[in-house]
């Protein structure tokens, strides 16, 4: 199947269900790793029909098939609407989960995220404990994603840790970092995590 069908299917699925899980969506489509995060990205960033839940599933966001409202989900991480402590609490919950069940595949972003909140509750970078908390998280979602060769969610964890190191003064590790990710792509240079690593690799020179 081509992965145009498989994005019009998925589409039609979620807009009829509403929520769908990445367990499913792996299983009806028969998805690995890189293709489950490409067919996200496609869905959450590029068309704007879906939304991220908690790391476990998408739900749909677009235009209802009933004439009744819809009540759009919260899209933003959970550091915008729960205070940074229960975030990162719930977070490392669903760290444990996913290794309980054995669903390792999104386990790296949920450490990218993880430190994202971090630092958006008022840490410093400049701080040892922070830098070291934060690194590590950034480090093992790279890590994770490497180890199941997912491109998009490679290309995440790269810009967030080259962003922390530029925030450091490591300007040439974060450069040499995120652009040996970036050149991997040869299309899609319009999606939001290609513009924000572009933008990133500008600002390092």
């Amino acid at each position: 199947m081509k992965f145009s069908e498989i994005i019009d299917q998925a589409t039609a699925l979620l807009q009829r269900k509403g929520r769908i899980s990445y367990r499913a969506l792996k299983r009806e489509f028969e998805l690995d790793d890189a293709a489950l995060a490409d067919l996200t990205d496609e869905l959450i960033d590029i068309q704007e029909l879906a939304a991220d839940k908690d790391g476990k599933m998408l739900v749909w966001v677009g235009e209802s098939l009933s004439t009744e409202p819809v009540v759009q989900p919260q899209t933003q991480s959970p550091a915008s609407y729960t205070p940074p402590h229960l975030a990162v609490r719930i977070l490392d919950e669903a760290i444990d989960v996913t290794v309980r069940r054995g669903e390792v595949w999104n386990k790296g972003e949920l450490y990218r995220r993880k430190g994202e909140i971090i630092l958006q509750s008022g840490g410093d970078p400049s701080s040892a404990a922070v830098e070291r908390e934060v690194e590590a998280c950034f480090e093992k979602a790279l890590e994770i994603a490497k180890d199941h060769s997912a491109k998009s969610w490679q290309l995440r964890a790269a810009t967030s840790l080259a962003r922390l190191w530029q925030q450091q003064g490591k300007q040439t590790e974060a450069r040499e970092l995120l652009a040996e990710i970036y050149n991997w792509f040869t299309e899609g240079f319009d999606t939001k995590d290609l513009q924000e690593a572009k933008v990133l690799l500008e600002e390092l020179g």
